[in-house]
């Protein structure tokens, strides 16, 4: 198995004249408790986003947090961990999708995000918008779905940015990207680690068959029966990344797309099973800079 170091960026600032919402496991979400300090802290942190508005910060201290609906995060707020990923979990008990965040100037840093689980795209996480940071996104599932522009067993991202995550052990059994699926060309995949995801269509690891950029990635020890531990098509970039022990017996470890020819610059591709492949009936080779595929 591979050790993955999980780095941490910096913390949102908070904006002047915010109001702070604090989540506890032992908190109240009735009686006096107003959330307003972590001496009367509420216990769920749908209850303390549901409160919050723009600017306002929902900051979350340890434990885990079981899920019977999803987050919905709508507005730009920032909803922060006080110690990290490790120490706070957010849990879809495999019955729901566990967050989906449409604000674009909204903020979600520092969660483990878990057994999440849905029927077309996002099993843990779906961001229309908005940053996901610092997160661990693991054991997360997508099932069924319309077809290869579903997926993402731990996130899909059509718009918006994920930065420093790790996206582990996350199952797409239908649509596309086991790990992650962006939807669009406005998405972002930066210093994020995609390992031993499973897709069963194509890509086990990252999906970006409708353009966008993956920079700074590794992408390893994941496993597809479909094309590729990375798709990608419509313009799509992968800049400055590693794939590398990737297991793709279908097709190859990074599958060409037909549409509009990707781009790899500074990337490294090798000891995957099968390397980089164009297949003809697609028409479109990706444009290969200071790389090494072996």
């Amino acid at each position: 198995m591979l050790s993955i170091w999980l780095g941490v960026l910096p913390p949102a600032p908070e904006a002047h004249g915010a109001t702070t919402y604090y989540v506890a496991t032992n908190g109240l979400d009735t009686g006096a408790n107003d959330g307003l300090s972590w001496a009367q802290p509420f216990k769920t942190i749908s209850n303390a986003v549901a409160r919050a508005t723009n600017d306002d910060v929902v900051m979350v201290s340890n434990g885990l947090y079981t899920l019977s609906a999803t987050l919905r995060i709508t507005n730009a707020i920032t909803l922060q961990s006080t110690n990290g990923a490790y120490s706070t979990i957010i849990s879809g008990n495999n019955a729901v999708q566990c967050l989906n965040v449409s604000n674009g100037n909204a903020r979600v840093d520092g969660f483990t995000i878990v057994r999440g689980a849905v029927s077309g795209k996002g099993g843990g996480l779906y961001c229309y918008n908005g940053l996901i940071a610092n997160c661990v996104i693991t054991n997360n599932a997508v099932s069924l779905g319309g077809g290869s522009a579903d997926g993402g067993g731990g996130v899909y991202l059509l718009n918006g940015t994920v930065s420093n995550c790790l996206i582990a052990f996350n199952t797409g059994t239908y649509g596309s990207g086991g790990g992650i699926r962006v939807g669009s060309a406005n998405g972002l995949v930066t210093h994020c680690r995609i390992v031993n995801n499973y897709g069963a269509n194509l890509s086990s690891g990252a999906c970006l068959f409708d353009g966008g950029v993956l920079r700074n990635c590794l992408i390893a020890g994941n496993w597809s029966i479909g094309p590729g531990a990375v798709s990608l098509s419509g313009g799509a970039a992968m800049q400055n990344c590693t794939v590398v022990a990737n297991v793709s017996p279908q097709v190859n470890a990074v599958d060409i797309g037909w549409a509009a020819a990707p781009s790899i610059v500074n990337s490294i591709i090798r000891d995957n099973i099968y390397q980089i492949s164009a297949p003809t009936n697609f028409g479109y080779a990706p444009i290969v800079t200071y790389s090494c595929l072996e």
